[in-house]
């Protein structure tokens, strides 16, 4: 991906920064699409996978908001030990908006441990993440589907019945936040 489509997976107001960041960690991509999302009225498209060497050494030594870019970059990385690594540093309580796409990205992976700090950055950003998902309806509707899918592929043995899988019971909890959020907001009335 050139770094002009890896910018578009921030808000326009951080592209020039996101450029720096690419060019100095030598992120790069295939030109594979991504995901679309809409986010504080922008729309972005996050990679689903990154196809670059693992971080540089001195990666975890960036200014924000550089170091945040540059781990929800890495938070896309084929490899999945770098994608723990990189969205663990993310997983803090009032964390930035533009990193809630990347987190609702991990939910629907298949790999038990980052799905668990996905679901611990909801919790930490509970009324953020709701928000986000309501905003993205389709987007949110699949990633459930993937979380349902990868269960049913990979930790069925581990959790028979879904409704025991934490990341589903999670996926409850995120959809009575949106319920809520939606619920409390405004009603227009048209005369």
């Amino acid at each position: 991906m050139p770094p002009a489509l890896l910018t578009a997976a921030l808000p326009a107001a951080l592209h020039d920064t996101a450029a720096e960041v690419i060019r100095r960690l030598h992120i790069e991509s295939d030109s594979t699409p991504g995901q679309t999302v809409r986010l504080n009225g922008e729309t972005l498209s996050i990679p689903y996978r990154l196809y670059h060497s693992a971080p540089h050494a001195h990666a975890a030594n960036l200014p924000e908001p550089h170091q945040l870019i540059a781990d929800c970059l890495h938070s896309r990385h084929h490899n999945g030990f770098v994608r723990q690594a990189a969205f663990r540093r993310l997983v803090r309580a009032g964390q930035a908006d533009f990193v809630l796409p990347f987190a609702a990205a991990l939910l629907g992976e298949y790999i038990l441990p980052i799905q668990e700090d996905a679901v611990r950055f909801f919790r930490l950003n509970p009324a953020a993440f709701a928000r986000f998902c309501a905003g993205n309806p389709r987007y949110w509707q699949k990633q459930q589907r993937r979380i349902v899918s990868y269960w049913n592929e990979y930790h069925r043995p581990a959790f028979p019945q879904l409704s025991r899988y934490p990341i589903f019971q999670a996926t409850q909890e995120i959809n009575a936040a949106v319920r809520l959020l939606e619920a409390s907001a405004p009603t227009h009335h048209t005369s």
